[in-house]
C-alpha cells in the first residue's frame, strides 16, 4: 500500500518510514504530545524494551539537564525551539496526535497508538471515540504524578522538619486551588474560549494568584473582572455555573492541570513558608530554573505504580499483545 502523509504532519511521516522496512511492519508505536511525554513513556515501559517506539507529535530540539531523582546516569529533556532556546515552540500537540491517529485508521496502518491528556473531557462528556486513541484518566499525565505519594517528598527533600505533615499540606493546597482555577477554565472552555484567547488577555494564572505572607490564594476579584471585561459574561453567570461543579477529591484531578498545579508550588516560594535555610545546598528549588524543575518533577521519580491502573494496564497490554499479520 503507498502511504501518503499529509502535511506539516511529521509524526505521520516518520510512522510511514519506520513502516516502510518489513521489520517494522508490526512493530507497536505510541504517538505522544510531546518530547517529555516520550522520554516518560520509555522509561515507563523499559521492561518492555524493543517491542515498541514511541514518538512525539512534533520532532523537537532539546537539551539535556541531570535527573539525580531515579540515578545518576538518566537524563532529563528540556525543549527548546531551535530558533530561540529560551522559548519553546507552541503547537497544537495533541491535536496532532489525534490528526496522526485518524490518518493511520484511515489508511490502515497498523499497530499505531496515541497517548493524549484528557483535559476537561471526562468532565464534559465529549471524549471523541476515535480507534486507538488513549485518553490519559484525569486532566493530564503531569497531575497524577505531581500529586502521587513520594514524589514531592522526593523533591523537597531535607526541607522540612516535620516533612510528611508539611508535604502533604502543600501537596493539597496546589491541588486544591489548581482545581478552583481549573473550573473557570472549563466554563470558558465551555463558552469556546481557549487557551490562546485568554493568554492574549492575560488571563493566565501566575497573574492571578494573591500571596500574602504564608497565605496564598486565588484573586478571585480580579479573575471574575477579567472575564466580564474581555467577555463580557457577568459575574453572577460564571459564579452559578461554578457553585454546580460539585467534585470529590479524585475528580479534582480532573479539573486541575500539572502546569497550574506546578506554578502554584512555585509560588509558594515567594511565601514564609519555605524556610531556606532549611534547603540542601543542591535542592532542585535553589539551583535550578521553573522550566527545568517542572521538568524534573515530571520525569525523575515516576514509577508505574503513581499511574492509574485501568491506564497503565491499556498501554501494557497493547506492548504484550501479539500482533496478527
Amino acid at each position: 500500500m503507498k502511504y501518503q502523509a499529509p502535511r506539516r504532519n511529521s509524526a505521520y511521516a516518520e510512522i510511514i518510514q519506520l513502516k516502510k522496512r518489513p521489520k517494522n511492519r508490526n512493530l507497536k508505536i505510541f504517538v505522544v504530545e510531546g518530547i517529555t511525554d516520550k522520554v516518560l513513556f520509555e522509561y515507563l515501559l523499559m521492561e518492555y524494551r524493543g517491542k515498541f517506539r514511541i514518538i512525539p507529535s512534533y520532532q523537537e530540539h532539546y537539551i539535556k539537564i541531570p535527573c539525580s531523582g531515579m540515578s545518576s546516569t538518566r537524563e532529563t529533556p528540556m525543549i527548546t525551539s531551535k530558533y530561540n532556546k529560551n522559548k519553546s515552540i507552541r503547537r497544537n500537540n495533541k491535536g496532532n496526535v489525534i490528526k496522526t491517529i485518524k490518518s493511520c485508521n484511515t489508511n490502515q496502518v497498523n499497530y499505531v497508538y496515541g497517548i493524549v491528556d484528557a483535559d476537561f473531557m471526562h468532565l464534559s462528556g465529549k471524549k471523541r471515540k476515535i480507534d486507538n486513541l488513549l485518553y490519559t484518566t484525569y486532566h493530564d499525565i503531569d497531575i497524577e504524578i505531581f500529586t502521587a505519594l513520594g514524589v514531592l517528598e522526593n523533591f523537597l527533600k531535607g526541607a522540612f522538619p516535620d516533612r510528611k505533615l508539611q508535604v502533604d499540606w502543600i501537596r493539597d493546597l496546589c491541588l486544591e486551588i489548581a482545581a478552583e482555577y481549573g473550573k473557570y477554565l472549563y466554563i470558558l472552555e465551555r463558552k469556546r474560549i481557549h487557551s490562546r484567547h485568554r493568554n492574549e488577555k492575560g488571563f493566565s494564572l501566575r497573574y492571578l494568584l494573591l500571596v500574602k505572607d504564608s497565605d496564598i490564594s486565588l484573586d478571585f476579584q480580579l479573575i471574575n473582572t477579567l472575564i466580564h471585561d474581555n467577555w463580557n459574561i457577568p459575574n453572577s453567570n460564571i459564579l452559578n455555573e461554578i457553585e454546580r461543579l460539585h467534585l470529590n477529591k479524585k475528580e479534582l484531578k480532573m479539573l486541575a492541570n500539572g502546569h497550574d498545579f506546578f506554578t502554584i508550588l512555585w509560588k509558594i516560594k515567594e511565601t514564609n513558608l519555605f524556610d531556606f535555610s532549611k534547603f540542601p545546598q543542591d535542592s532542585e528549588l535553589l539551583n535550578l530554573n521553573i522550566h527545568e524543575c517542572e521538568k524534573k518533577l515530571k520525569l525523575c521519580y515516576i514509577q508505574t505504580e503513581m499511574l492509574e491502573k485501568n491506564f497503565w494496564n491499556k498501554i501494557s497490554s497493547i506492548v504484550l499483545k501479539n500482533n496478527i499479520n
